[in-house]
């Protein structure tokens, strides 16, 4: 049978509210980020409530694949009920409507730039009513192979890029060969 269509959820509906979150993307040179996704998801999110009727796994006991699997769709499945998304306009601006007044995550992603929040803090513990800037700053992705000494491809690895005396770390594996950084000149080891 097909695991993921066989698993059942009521997922609660996520409460909707008057609050809006609105801000701007603009490149580090003040130009607007179009295309933009901004995501928003209340702290509240009701995890618990996927737990209540399961049978199955009792306490000290490992869950089996299944239920493990079950969870997994569930938690899916009730993040995706409660998180939000916008995308930015030609002005890069954005806004996400009838939010619930609580605390809420926020993230934003454009391919090819880094985005950050205008207070990094402050994208953990976001009220409605705010407004929420993001600075992109252009970034590049290099396909790096790791090679250990032995000639072989390594199983995985941390690269070590220096940029004006600061060092960067990236996790590296071979399914995960890209390095994303934003321009400059570096060291690597």
């Amino acid at each position: 049978t097909n695991l993921l269509a066989a698993v059942k959820t009521d997922i609660p509906a996520p409460a909707r509210g008057t609050g809006v979150i609105k801000g701007r993307a603009m490149a580090e040179d003040g130009q607007p980020l179009p295309g933009a996704r901004v995501r928003i998801s209340p702290h509240n999110i009701p995890w618990d409530s996927m737990a209540r009727g399961r049978s199955g796994a009792r306490a000290n006991t490992q869950p089996s694949l299944e239920d493990t699997i079950r969870t997994t769709v569930e938690r899916h499945r009730l993040l995706a009920a409660y998180e939000r998304e916008a995308t930015t306009d030609a002005d890069g601006r954005y806004q996400v409507a009838d939010l619930e007044k609580a605390s809420h995550n926020m993230s934003a992603y454009l391919e090819g730039y880094e985005l950050s929040g205008q207070d990094a803090a402050g994208l953990y513990n976001v009220t409605p009513d705010a407004e929420v800037n993001f600075t992109g700053k252009p970034v590049f992705s290099l396909a790096c192979n790791v090679i250990a000494p032995d000639g072989r491809q390594a199983e995985s690895a941390t690269i070590t890029l220096t940029k004006e005396n600061v060092n960067t770390s990236r996790w590296w594996s071979p399914d995960h060969t890209a390095v994303t950084v934003p321009a400059g000149a570096y060291d690597a080891k």
